[in-house]
């Protein structure tokens, strides 16, 4: 008798990569969006924005992973009427919490506004968010138990749906709503409801979004009911002794989800009550808006592109880990760390190397502030790739002690980085990426040291570290050159493509010369096969390896 619907189930590496697809989708928003309204309509919504994606990380994702482990848990003693149980007990927990989280924003949009965010006119954008949060307590419950029970179609469907939805919705109305304060500027005589309005468009593809995404979940949960029903009788008795396991299980995946939209609202708040009481010149609307919607939104796609190539590798150490194969999770751990850094490191000095062409040819302009940032910013790719990767190690592996010890070292960290930077040391926007940059290396530490206590690992940081950065920083200085050269003469996109790939071959010649990287391995490089040619070439010593 069939006990999950296992002929339904979506392999975990397949899931993990639509929640990064949806993700890169959301923040491909944010970037027509930065383009549509500018800076300081960033400035507007990247609170609004902050708020609904914390909210979503903990009300969906995290209840939805809570969820689906009890479940699973439950299942596997065919404690199926537990597990209903539980997840209608989560269901009113979580749906009653989303109200209140809803109304309490909407109720408190002006307070917001004005005492955080600095502004009168950003309290429309938090009225959507609010609206928004009110659609989002009962998804998370459903997700879990459909993904628990083994129904994963309607899971990969939804993130993703959301995201479309917001994008086209989203991008149409703020557009619309963009053209139309640019009539009203013009009427006042002032410079910002251009940006107010474009950036309420924004949010409203946000809450149509979200409206989509409840409609399809509830829908999707409702067709498969009866059927669930019917092998959720078949199961044993329900126990009487039942607890909720959401709840015990929640707080340490909640922490981890929404630390990252915590940092971004705190910043924000942060760096608008200071500005405001230090430097009431500067407009720093504008400056902020330029730190989020153009440096960390960009840095935070490259960093999603960047992980999803070794989700199925991680996949595959957990397996390990799992079965307490402790020699192969070990082996597959090193090669992670090898190939991951073989990717994390010619990233970041890539966008280093040619920031201005990059800025210009993704955001239609750039300044000299801009590219500093981003200059800075793209040291993150590097240090973010590997806080979302063991982030992941770690929660997979159930150290949540750990975990929760990490995530709090880390926010801790960052506060006090923050009043060091930024007020104390008068960085100014520098200091809010030093702030993150700083805490993530400080994370990744901690997180790379307890991982390899775990597994008893030891890597060779000179084949693993060192080599990918000495082969970047050569191709680095090639990129910079004819950025320099060419920016000027056929533009910064025809400049981005042509340094990008003579940047890519440069990097894996050097590679190869250096024997960073042998030519049996370069199938697990991207486009690496091309290079397998020369590879023979040059390390002849594989013929007498045993290597063909």
């Amino acid at each position: 008798m069939r006990t999950y619907a296992e002929d339904k189930r979506i392999r975990p590496d397949i899931l993990t990569a639509a929640v990064y697809v949806a993700a890169s989708i959301i923040l491909i928003f944010l970037i027509v969006s930065e383009k549509i309204f500018g800076d300081k309509g960033t400035y507007f919504v990247a609170g609004p924005f902050s708020i609904f994606v914390l909210f979503y990380l903990g009300l969906v994702l995290s209840v939805q992973k809570a969820v689906y482990i009890m479940v699973r848990l439950r299942a596997r003693r065919s404690q199926y009427l537990n597990a209903e149980a539980n997840m209608q007990r989560s269901m009113r927990i979580f749906s009653v919490a989303g109200v209140i989280s809803g109304v309490l924003l909407i109720c408190a949009c002006f307070p917001i506004s004005i005492r955080l965010f600095g502004t009168e006119r950003g309290y429309i954008q938090i009225i959507i968010a609010g609206a928004s949060v009110l659609l989002l307590g009962i998804q998370g419950v459903l997700r879990g138990y459909l993904q628990g029970i083994g129904y994963t179609k309607p899971i990969v469907i939804a993130d993703i749906l959301v995201a479309v939805v917001s994008l086209v919705s989203g991008i149409i109305i703020s557009e619309v709503l963009f053209t139309y304060g640019t009539k009203v500027n013009d009427l006042f005589h002032v410079d910002e409801f251009s940006a107010v309005y474009g950036s309420s468009g924004m949010m409203a593809g946000v809450f149509i979004g979200s409206l989509v995404g409840f409609v399809q979940i509830v829908i999707s949960y409702n067709l498969r009911k009866n059927e669930i029903a019917s092998f959720v009788k078949s199961g044993a008795p329900r126990y009487l002794d039942n607890k909720n396991d959401v709840i015990a299980g929640i707080r340490p995946i909640m922490l981890l989800y929404c630390a990252p939209a915590f940092v971004s609202l705190f910043d924000q708040c942060f760096y608008s009550i200071y500005m405001r009481k230090a430097h009431e010149d500067i407009d720093f609307k504008t400056i902020y808006g330029m730190v989020f919607g153009r440096v960390e939104v960009l840095v935070a796609f490259i960093v999603i592109i960047c992980c999803i190539p070794f989700i199925k590798s991680l996949n595959r150490i957990m397996a390990r880990v799992e079965r307490d194969e402790h020699e192969g999770s070990r082996e597959r751990f090193r090669g992670f760390m090898r190939f991951s850094n073989m990717l994390f490191i010619p990233a970041a000095v890539f966008v280093f190397a040619v920031s201005d062409s990059l800025m210009t040819a993704v955001f239609g302009k750039s300044t000299e502030l801009a590219n500093g940032l981003l200059m800075l910013g793209s040291t993150l790719i590097y240090f973010g790739g590997f806080m979302v990767m063991f982030s992941w190690l770690i929660n997979h592996m159930g150290k949540s002690v750990l975990t929760m010890l990490n995530v709090g070292i880390c926010l801790a960290a960052h506060i006090a980085l923050m009043v060091l930077f930024v007020p104390v040391l008068k960085l100014g926007a520098h200091g809010i990426l030093l702030a993150v940059l700083v805490s993530m290396i400080v994370y990744d530490l901690l997180n790379l040291l307890e991982i390899s206590k775990i597994l008893s690992n030891r890597q060779e940081y000179v084949k693993t570290f060192l080599m990918p950065l000495l082969s970047a920083a050569v191709a680095g200085v090639v990129a910079f050159l004819l950025n320099m050269l060419l920016a000027g003469l056929i533009g910064e996109i025809l400049t981005l493509i042509v340094c990008l790939i003579l940047f890519w071959i440069t990097y894996m010649i050097v590679m190869i010369f250096s024997r960073g990287i042998r030519a049996h391995e370069l199938r697990k490089v991207f486009l690496g096969q091309l290079f397998y040619g020369v590879a023979r070439m040059i390390q002849t010593e594989e013929q007498y390896e045993g290597y063909n």
